[in-house]
């Protein structure tokens, strides 16, 4: 008979964290999936029902934009090839028969030149004509390149229709070789998970069991594990689990203490012989956030009851004392000891020692190509040694040590360890608006250090208030929190896209609508109304009349007078008093005559009812530049950022007032004209600092091209300085997220992206941004939270380590406790 028994509750002891936070550790024992047969015919193209036509695909413009190449192939004697030398859609496609509920993969070679609009493949699901997966994306020109995509039929879906395609552009693009298979999921495998829980949760085994093992009748899962070198025992312990109706199960296991341990897993059917087996040996270490690059065992651990104290070098800064303040704070918080902090000649630079002894633990020498924000930390019974690379290193370095710190049988412990760690990515930022310090704000922070956080973007009308007193010393205070946990905060300027903290502020900023040659009769003296509330009056754009036949231009003052109305932020139509003409009596319009009224007034688009922020500043108004150069003078005089961010997302209205559209600039050439001006502002104010924007009326796949196709804004990005930086954050696919960043890097430019809300786009916006740092083109990640902070762990863990793990669930990586320590309602699932 199979062993049979069960594990007692978890040892509440394991692994407290600062703040109530513990990291992620993971055991795997997969065996890889396998792919089923090719269901693609004719996937290579090398079968011809006739000159040009491939058998088994359905062709649109066969032998006129679709051929047979057989001098450019990937394999085989022949490739399709689609040309276009008008911009329009040409495809080729084959119906396929599918299961429901069933994971395929599908990989395609493609090759590109000169193509503009998007060459792409992609996968639809029928009876409802979905899209369910797509891939390839590319424009400009590259060599051959494999792409795959794996997708995940629904319950109904009965066919796949495969598509290859040039869309709504031109150029020359060959596919060739494809191939869709089934995703055939190995017999069993097994994930441990130990992921943000407090010392109340349990750690979990996660299990998937293969359809074939389902087959045979699988109905429970044994798992033995003990200690490495023990032997086999004959009785190992097991726990005995009901397995899900898909072939998943979860079970809790506890005990587990620090070490290697050996496992062994059987899916069983109702009998003596397993159907599946896996046998492995893994280390459980503790679990640190962000994962350290390197983290070996060590022998022994330290006792902190027994007088330990917190060391300083003499000429240590604010940073590393911090990170020393923030280890003795959570000891006493946690576990009730007190670490006194003591300043100690003969330590090396950017240290911090916790020892027991009067010698201290010996120093590790960290290696000599450490990167920047870099530590080690060596800890045993003699006590904890962090040297830093730097002041952040030695910071970080703290962060980890409150993570060890664990309680076993009352005593406060340290357990053995050696770590190597440093970010990949030297800006890990987060989304934050507002500039209020409150208790919720500063536990966030916090938190915030305690993941190795290293920049913030504020987004703050407050900012274009700097010169009130009380409001800047808000900013400041707020500012110098953040700094004072070694995170940099970025000022979010909103100013084109979402003008409002313009527009309130100048009224005459707006961007208008031009109404030309209104009809008005002025009769004696009486005052006639214009149509329109909120008219704007500059030295730009001013109410102007005419004669009925344009031959005559009358003259405010000399011939007519305008009683001014309501001009004021957001615009509203239905309120504010009326502009209204009076007519002078001495001037050349006659009583009773009609006269031609032009003019610009401001309301919010009737699509965006409901976000009057989104009313985009004039960029050919003088006095908007004299409150946008004024504004960052000041955040760069008073804040004394790095960085400064200007917003220019999702800008819905342009060349719709009198001021642009007499301009005779393009759409393009405005928004060039508007950065290259705040540009030179925070030159001229810092020559150091960088000016950041978003990205998406520079991104020809995303609002550039779309938002005015009969004059897009994506040209802007061959008229700006190099050394901005779009802010990518948008990026439905990993292929999005990589042609995206190539895009401005193609363009000279760096850029960052921007994770947010699900484990799936955070750890694909940080492997993209990894790689495209590597090759010089990315600065780093900014976790967009404005729809949630959900993703934040995820960000900030793969950001420093990007080979974090991607099968994991929201609901297993960041439950509700990680989210209550930040102050945040509990994750939604992504």
């Amino acid at each position: 008979m199979r062993p049979h028994s069960t594990i007692s509750r978890l040892n509440t002891a394991l692994w407290p964290v600062l703040l109530g936070l513990v990291g992620f550790a993971q055991l795997s024992m997969a065996q890889e999936a396998t792919g089923g047969p090719n269901l693609l015919l004719n996937s290579g193209f090398e079968e011809l029902a006739a000159a040009d036509n491939f058998a088994h695909w359905d062709q649109e413009d066969a032998g006129r934009t679709i051929f047979a190449d057989t001098q450019v192939k990937h394999e085989g004697k022949i490739a399709a090839r689609i040309v276009r030398r008008e911009a329009g859609q040409s495809r080729i496609h084959q119906l396929v028969q599918c299961k429901p509920k069933t994971k395929y993969r599908l990989a395609v070679w493609s090759k590109l030149e000169q193509v503009k609009g998007r060459a792409y493949f992609e996968v639809y699901a029928l009876p409802r004509w979905r899209v369910i997966g797509s891939g390839g994306h590319g424009i400009g020109s590259r060599d051959w390149t494999q792409h795959e995509i794996e997708f995940q039929t629904g319950p109904e879906d009965e066919q796949l229709r495969v598509y290859v395609r040039l869309q709504q552009g031109a150029g020359t693009v060959w596919f060739d070789d494809l191939s869709l298979c089934e995703v055939i999921p190995p017999p069993l495998s097994v994930t441990l998970r130990s992921a943000y829980f407090t010392p109340v949760k349990q750690r979990r085994l996660h299990f998937a069991v293969g359809p074939q093992v389902m087959k045979a009748g699988a109905r429970e899962i044994t798992v033995g594990y003990w200690p490495q070198g023990t032997g086999t025992p004959t009785r190992p312990p097991t726990i005995n689990i009901e397995v899900r109706g898909q072939g998943e199960a979860v079970a809790d296991i506890t005990r587990l203490g620090l070490g290697r341990w050996h496992f062994r897993v059987q899916a069983w059917a109702r009998g003596e012989r397993p159907l599946a087996a896996l046998e492995d040996e893994r280390e459980i270490v503790p679990a640190i956030l962000p994962h350290p690059q390197s983290l070996k065992l060590a022998r022994g651990r330290l006792d902190l009851a027994r007088g330990a104290a917190l060391w300083l070098p003499e000429g240590a800064g604010e940073l590393e004392r911090v990170g020393a303040e923030m280890v003795a704070q959570y000891v006493k918080e946690k576990l009730g000891l007190d670490l006194p902090i003591s300043r100690k000649g003969g330590l090396p630079s950017f240290s911090v020692a916790l020892a027991a002894s009067k010698e201290g633990p010996a120093w590790p020498r960290p290696p000599s190509e450490l990167p920047a924000e870099g530590y080690v930390l060596r800890s045993g019974p003699e006590g904890v040694a962090i040297v830093g690379r730097d002041a952040p290193g030695a910071f970080y370095g703290c962060q980890t040590l409150c993570q060890l710190i664990q309680r076993e049988s009352g005593r406060a412990m340290v357990p053995g360890v050696q770590i190597v760690d440093y970010p990949e990515l030297p800006l890990r930022g987060v989304y934050s608006s507002g500039t209020k310090l409150t208790s919720e704000l500063e536990r966030r922070i916090r938190a915030l250090a305690t993941l190795k956080t290293n920049a913030v973007l504020i987004e703050s009308g407050a900012y274009y208030d700097l010169d009130n007193e009380d409001t800047r010393r808000q900013v400041q205070e707020v500012f110098a929190r953040y700094r004072r946990y070694g995170i940099d905060p970025i000022p979010e300027l909103q100013s084109f896209g979402y003008g409002g903290s313009v527009n309130s502020r100048l009224a005459q900023a707006a961007e208008g609508w031009w109404v030309r040659d209104e009809q008005l009769t002025l009769k004696d003296t009486e005052e006639a109304p214009l149509s329109f509330r909120h008219v704007i009056r500059t030295d730009a754009t001013d109410i102007v009349l005419t004669s009925k036949d344009k031959a005559t231009t009358y003259e405010q003052g000399r011939d007519y007078k305008v009683l001014d109305g309501t001009c004021k932020y957001p615009y509203d139509q239905d309120k504010g008093e009326p502009f209204r003409i009076v007519r002078v009596p001495e001037g050349r319009i006659k009583s009773g005559e009609t006269v031609l009224a032009s003019y610009d007034y401001a309301k919010v688009i009737k699509r965006f009812q409901k976000r009057r922020g989104n009313i985009p500043y004039c960029p050919s108004e003088p006095q908007t530049y004299e409150l946008m150069g004024r504004t960052i003078r000041n955040v760069v005089k008073y804040l004394h950022p790095r960085y400064v961010h200007v917003g220019h997302d999702e800008i819905r209205q342009m060349k719709t007032d009198s001021r642009c559209l007499q301009s005779g600039k393009s759409n393009a050439e405005l928004l060039a004209a508007d950065i290259i001006k705040l540009h030179e502002f925070l030159k001229q104010a810092d020559p150091q600092a960088r000016l950041m924007l978003w990205d998406d009326m520079l991104n020809p796949y995303h609002n550039g091209e779309t938002e005015f196709p009969d004059d897009p804004t994506t040209n802007a990005v061959t008229m700006i300085p190099k050394d901005v930086i779009p802010v990518v954050w948008w990026g439905p696919t990993r292929q999005d997220k990589t042609r995206f960043m190539e895009w401005f890097a193609g363009h000279g430019m760096s850029s960052v992206g921007s994770p947010y809300t699900g484990a799936r786009h955070c750890l694909e916006w940080c492997q993209v941004c990894v790689q495209q740092r590597a090759k010089g083109r990315c600065l780093g990640v900014i976790d967009t939270t404005w729809s949630s902070w959900a993703g934040v762990p995820y960000s900030a863990d793969w950001a420093w380590h990007s080979r974090g793990v991607a099968d994991v669930k929201l609901t297993d990586y960041a439950p509700e406790e990680i989210n209550a320590v930040l102050g945040l309602p509990a994750p939604k699932t992504d």
